[in-house]
């Protein structure tokens, strides 16, 4: 599809379904998301990637009647979420698009939130299918993905964790150098899903 879109667009920008693509407004500098990305000219964009975080202590679930950021308040930085996203060549991108023959620059102030870990209910929900579903006996032999394996106790473990790292984090202001942040304010006002 990329290498379709490419015969008639510059550039694509591509984002699997549980993935938001937001650039700082230090960025930006007053441009649209569409006309910073025109000007870069890197051929091939890598996001700054970040898990979004669940604090299980202090937030309820997911609402979908209110904007998914101002119900979420940390993130843990992911480099594995560090993707070549942003492409002007036909990129070959390895299984998962977490990488790509072509390789490609990091782009400062343009980050990846990643939703795998957003609400705890969804993680056991999505949990229970990937247990439940067929796997390559590649996969298994090669211990491939078994974040998406673990059982209901793992799950819930890591979103216990996840919220004992958020407790220090009340009061923080967004530092894209630590390896847990909070979600700052413009990304929030950047989207109402």
């Amino acid at each position: 599809m990329q290498r379709f879109l490419l015969e008639s667009y510059d550039a694509v920008l591509y984002s699997d379904s549980d993935e938001f693509i937001f650039a700082s407004p230090d960025v930006l500098r007053g441009n649209s998301l569409a006309e910073y990305l025109g000007a870069l000219s890197a051929a091939v964009g890598i996001t700054t990637g970040y898990d979004l975080l669940h604090d299980i202590s202090s937030e309820p679930p997911y609402n979908p009647g209110h904007p998914l950021l101002s119900q979420r308040r940390v993130m843990r930085r992911q480099p594995t979420m560090d993707k070549p996203l942003i492409s002007r060549p036909p990129l070959n991108w390895i299984p998962g698009f977490h990488s790509a023959v072509e390789g490609g620059t990091p782009i400062p102030g343009l980050y990846l939130p990643h939703l795998r870990w957003f609400d705890l209910d969804q993680a056991l929900i999505k949990g229970g299918f990937y247990r439940t579903s067929s796997w390559s006996h590649y996969n298994v032999e090669n211990s491939l993905a078994t974040y998406q394996r673990e059982g209901e106790g793992e799950i819930i473990e890591r979103f216990r964790a996840n919220s004992v790292v958020a407790a220090d984090l009340r009061g923080a202001t967004f530092d894209p150098n630590a390896s847990h942040t909070v979600v700052p304010d413009w990304m929030r006002a950047a989207i109402a899903v």
